[in-house]
């Protein structure tokens, strides 16, 4: 009986390991460009998530609510304070 550890044993091909690898990875690729081809963002609506958490005055570093937190007149910025991050919140 023949040890799979048999120096003399043919080499296991690579080949169809990354073969399948890159029809995978295509087939993945595939799917992603039609779910964001089916599914695009209105033009109008925020495009990051930074976007939206300030839409809803929230601190997009730390989601606490800046709604009440009044704005640095000299630059415009609301500062979380809670993290120190400083914002421009969106017109209300």
């Amino acid at each position: 009986m023949k040890s799979h550890l048999d120096p003399m044993a043919p080499p296991i091909p690579l080949w169809p390991w990354l073969l399948m690898t890159l029809i995978l990875l295509a087939i993945n690729e595939v799917g992603h460009r039609w779910i964001a081809r089916r599914n695009p963002r209105p033009p109008d609506s925020p495009s990051t998530a930074q976007e939206e958490f300030l839409a809803l005055d929230r601190c997009p570093t730390c989601l606490h609510d800046l709604m009440h937190v009044a704005s640095d007149p000299a630059d415009g910025c609301t500062v979380c304070p809670e993290c120190g991050g400083a914002w421009r919140l969106p017109a209300r």
